[in-house]
């Protein structure tokens, strides 16, 4: 998960053939996944015929993880409990994880043990890895009796997210593993194969040909492995201020949601390493309310517990929990962050959603659009503003107002275009980095419907390398 090195840019027409190559690894699993759509055709997705992006990993449309749990041998009671206190659902891998299907087994067991008790019903579910079973597996003979393996051993466990399959692949790789996600998802429908993919170069933020390849790259990939959900990194805090890779990626990877089908998670600084510092509280509350504005699904913390702080090159610092697996002063800021984001998730509901920014503000380099017609509003006065918002719900557009000033608190207000009966603007006072969701009533005129007809909301599943 440590965010890897950036490939230079390439050259148009090299991106080009990627491209291409990757649109025919698409194209041969249409038949497969009727739900899926081309990236080639897919330009700006009508969120009148986007279905709600519900989370696959539970029944209440968001989930946040954290990355890495506790140690892959902790089979304390107290670890797992202070995991769910932290407002945490989902353990995406285990500290010092060696994917040993016997720790694997241990940890599952363990966790279905307390779930048995009622009280302990809110204990998280946790992603495996197998050592049997390598993204590049599909190369060696044998290994669709691996994948089964993998199935028979963790499918039954109550406590059981879903199957951690390859971190940050490169875009040439997905003919590779792909077969495998597809084998997983075939025997156990029910529990998702998961896949976290590179973000946009940072370099390359504000290159719209670069936009597009990342969008059509990950978009063949999500089809090829027929994939429940999928997530990115992209650390935007380092020493020389925000870089502008995480907002390009955010706006891409719903861009990827919206034509795919599939929820997005997005995975947030928390831990510093390297050249990349701890966060401050409003530094990640900011993370967290970009990734709601965007229609994320979910979000994972990097990391919740402090990998060894002697470890080269990545001198690890400032997790929630301890190398040593205590607490530490953070743990109290990383839960309330997570029952703030819980509640605007809950109010924001599971629609896709498409974001606007207002205000200036933005990271040097971001490319693409400041400002975009956004349906139902004239403007955003009040300073730097991300404006969420979605198709019609029951008649309105609900709204999703974060503020990106991490320094002070802004007064925003949000101007409507319609003259209805209604109060026309919307004056709202937001801390650094925080947001609010609010609706108002929406005027046909103001939202011309797309063609086609939106599908049925999907049924939700229940649901290290660092």
């Amino acid at each position: 998960m440590i965010e890897g090195r950036s490939p230079g840019r390439k050259a148009f027409d090299t991106g080009l053939a990627v491209v291409a190559a990757l649109l025919a690894i698409f194209a041969t699993t249409r038949a497969r996944e009727a739900t899926l759509v081309t990236a080639a055709a897919f330009v700006e997705a009508n969120l009148d015929t986007v279905r709600a992006m519900r989370s696959p990993l539970g029944s209440n449309g968001f989930w946040i993880g954290g990355w890495v749990g506790p140690r892959a041998d902790d089979l304390s009671p107290g670890s797992w409990r202070a995991h769910a206190e932290a407002r945490l659902d989902v353990s995406m891998g285990p500290l010092e994880d060696r994917f040993r299907r016997a720790d694997n087994v241990a940890r599952l067991a363990l966790l279905d043990s307390l779930r048995a008790t009622e009280e302990e019903s809110s204990l998280p579910f946790v992603f495996v890895r197998d050592d049997s079973l390598h993204p590049d597996e599909t190369t060696r003979p044998g290994w669709e009796a691996r994948v089964e393996g993998v199935v028979r051993a963790y499918r039954d466990a109550q406590s059981l997210a879903g199957y951690f399959l390859a971190d940050e692949p490169q875009p040439s790789a997905a003919p590779v593993w792909a077969p495998a996600a597809r084998l997983l998802r075939e025997l156990d429908p029910h529990h998702p194969v998961y896949v976290n993919f590179l973000p946009i170069a940072v370099e390359d933020a504000a290159d719209p040909n670069a936009a597009a390849r990342w969008r059509a790259e990950v978009s063949a990939a999500v089809a090829a492995g027929e994939l429940t959900l999928f997530t990115f990194d992209a650390y935007p805090f380092g020493p020389a201020g925000e870089r502008p890779h995480f907002l390009a990626t955010l706006r891409e990877a719903a861009r990827v949601s919206q034509a795919t089908g599939r929820p997005f998670g997005a995975v947030l600084q928390w831990t510093g390493h390297g050249d990349l510092r701890a966060v401050t509280e409003v530094e990640a509350l900011y993370q967290a309310t970009q990734a709601l504005a965007h229609g994320a699904s979910g979000i994972t913390w990097f990391t919740y517990v402090t990998p060894n702080p002697s470890e080269e090159p990545w001198r690890w610092r400032g997790g929630a929990i301890a190398y040593d697996g205590t607490r530490t002063a953070r743990y109290d800021t990383l839960a309330a962050i997570n029952a703030r984001i819980y509640n605007l998730a809950m109010q924001r509901g599971t629609a896709a959603m498409r974001a606007a920014h207002f205000g200036g503000g933005l990271p040097d380099g971001f490319g693409g659009e400041s400002r975009q017609s956004v349906p139902g509003v004239e403007d955003v006065r009040g300073g730097p503003a991300t404006l969420g918002y979605t198709a019609p719900v029951e008649g309105k557009i609900l709204y999703l107002l974060a503020n990106r000033d991490r320094t002070q608190a802004r007064t925003f207000t949000v101007n409507f275009t319609s003259k209805d009966p209604f109060d026309p603007r919307r004056v709202v006072t937001l801390g650094p980095g925080d947001a609010v969701v609010f609706t108002a009533k929406w005027v046909s005129r103001l939202w011309p419907p797309g063609p086609g007809t939106a599908p049925d909301p999907r049924t939700p599943n229940q649901s290290d390398k660092r």
